[in-house]
């Protein structure tokens, strides 16, 4: 052995081992922190677009429906105009409101496959069990319709904007 080396004794190996140990650990858990909070701002950021698009149509049937009070006697045409440029914004709240259905069984989906994932870490076995694979595939067929549907939603208000509009400047 070179003079510049030392050699390890029981002692230093086991202290070496634990170190490694608790860097693992650490770094485990800020993988961990990591994910619990980007799901964390993602349902953040989720209900500020489901608010939003329920704020956005929600509000504008009630603008419209006030707006056509005021012409109940006054022009006939152009209420029936706007109580027909309404669908667009009932459609994008019904579309708001499937959002929110998806949304809660999405992210049930989600919660139960992480719970799978820690799960492996002491039983891997359960890692590639049917009800795992399911679990991605349910991910999947809730996380599509619910972007789909609040997309749905503010294609709709966007929609029935621009129908308000040519029937005002008609």
């Amino acid at each position: 052995m070179p003079d510049t080396m030392v050699p390890m004794n029981d002692d230093m190996t086991h202290d070496w081992r634990k170190a490694g140990w608790n860097r693992e650990d650490l770094a485990w858990r800020a993988r961990y922190d990591l994910m619990i909070h980007s799901d964390r701002a993602a349902v953040d950021i989720g209900l500020v677009v489901l608010k939003t698009a329920i704020l956005m149509n929600a509000g504008t049937v009630v603008v419209l429906l006030a707006f056509v009070g005021q012409l109940w006697s006054r022009d006939d045409a152009l209420m029936i105009g706007i109580l027909g440029e309404m669908t667009p914004f009932l459609v994008g709240l019904i579309a708001a409101g499937l959002c929110a259905v998806f949304a809660y069984f999405y992210q049930s989906v989600v919660t139960e496959r992480r719970q799978i994932e820690v799960d492996a870490l002491h039983f891997p076995e359960n890692e590639d069990t049917p009800w795992a694979r399911w679990i991605g595939r349910l991910v999947t067929w809730f996380g599509w319709p619910m972007i789909g549907s609040a997309l749905l939603s503010y294609g709709a208000f966007i929609w029935g904007a621009l129908g308000v509009k040519a029937v005002l400047t008609g």
